[in-house]
């Protein structure tokens, strides 16, 4: 829900196709309240500070017209969320925060750790 969410927002979307750009943004909202209301009823706090920083940084990196690194925060985001997070993983965020080039780079190795 939450990656379709993003891609009404800034991407061709995969499965909802409203035509109208307002409403596709809305619709995006709409599906970025559903998923973190799902993460709240699991009870899962750190998930959902994971996915509040997933939301912003991809939005840091499309305001900042930078595919490659919203990809990337995709990617670690998906895997702290699924997996926990980690010291590297936090270091590369902050990297993203700070729009140092690095970033993508350091959140898809922090992805691959968690996901080896």
């Amino acid at each position: 829900m939450i990656l379709e969410g993003s891609r009404l927002h800034y991407a061709q979307p995969r499965v909802v196709h409203p035509g109208d750009p307002d409403l596709a943004l809305l619709l995006g909202d709409q599906l970025y309240a559903l998923g973190l209301s799902r993460l709240a009823a699991l009870g899962d706090l750190e998930a959902i500070v994971e996915l509040a920083d997933l939301i912003s940084l991809v939005a840091q990196a499309y305001a900042a017209s930078d595919a490659d690194l919203a990809d990337a925060v995709w990617e670690a985001g998906a895997a702290a969320i699924g997996w926990g997070t980690n010291t590297d993983h936090q270091a590369a965020k902050a990297l993203a925060r700070a729009g140092d080039p690095r970033a993508a780079s350091q959140l898809r190795a922090a992805a691959a750790q968690r996901l080896s």
